[in-house]
């Protein structure tokens, strides 16, 4: 998921997330934007759920190293997998539609 601002008129892209060097020289690498908004609510709702990780999630510091991001209320840890497992799991059950993220 690529999400871009855009002075307040969010724009989302889906496409492959592995745009290495080494790929990029020898394949054809395809991002499509998302227009149906429907749509990119739920992919807002999957990057506000990948940003709030507190068990799983690396940041980048300012000196170029990726750090375990710090887990200030241990009691309350919650990955984005388990939660995406738990959603799942849960609309299994309730056979709800697949949209409802």
């Amino acid at each position: 998921i690529y999400s871009f601002g855009n002075n307040g008129t969010p724009r989302f892209f889906i496409g492959s997330a592995d745009w290495q060097r080494r790929n990029l020289d020898d394949r054809v690498e395809v991002i499509v934007e998302i227009r149906k908004k429907h749509i990119r609510a739920r992919l807002q709702r999957i990057l506000d759920f990948s940003l709030a990780d507190q068990s799983s999630a690396w940041e980048l510091d300012s000196e170029g190293i990726y750090r375990l991001r710090s887990q200030d209320d241990k009691d309350h840890i919650y990955g984005t997998h388990q939660l995406f497992m738990d959603r799942a799991e849960k609309r299994t059950v309730s056979a709800d539609p697949p949209w409802d993220m």
